[in-house]
């Protein structure tokens, strides 16, 4: 079966139901927001009020002074290093791995793509994979035995 083109579509508009029903769930959620809020402020004290809001005026100075730190950091990596035009080129090693054992791989590389089975066994300080050969296994129908 050909594979169809995919035909780029224009947004979909919701229709009008849709739109109120949809109007109706944000101002319900709004509603409920600010009756959570209500509740929060008559347990609350003032200072606890005062308290909160310093903690967010301070999270949020440091916050944005972070990111301006990290944005002067790019802009220096980029001036220093120029625009990228390709990316990295990474040499991949499979002669260890990830906690340092040597890797024994099979003289053909590919057998292990091909395999059926690959047994991966620790021999001393090395990890070791063999390819298994799969033989087709044919099965027979076999009367049931009766228990003895």
């Amino acid at each position: 079966m050909p594979a169809t083109p995919t035909t780029k579509r224009e947004p979909l508009e919701a229709g009008p139901v849709r739109r109120v029903v949809h109007s109706l769930l944000a101002l319900a959620g709004w509603v409920v927001f600010v009756y959570w809020w209500w509740l929060v402020f008559r347990r609350v004290n003032a200072t606890e009020v005062r308290y909160t809001l310093w903690f967010i005026a301070i999270a949020l100075v440091v916050i944005v002074f972070v990111t301006m730190l990290w944005a002067v950091h790019n802009v220096r990596l980029f001036r220093k290093r120029g625009p990228r035009t390709q990316p990295r080129l990474v040499r991949e090693d499979f002669s260890h791995d990830t906690v340092g054992r040597p890797v024994n791989m099979p003289a053909v590389p590919t057998d292990c793509l091909t395999a059926g089975i690959i047994v991966v066994r620790i021999e001393g300080d090395a990890k070791v994979y063999q390819p298994i050969a799969v033989r087709a296994v044919t099965r027979r129908h076999e009367s049931p035995r009766a228990a003895s």
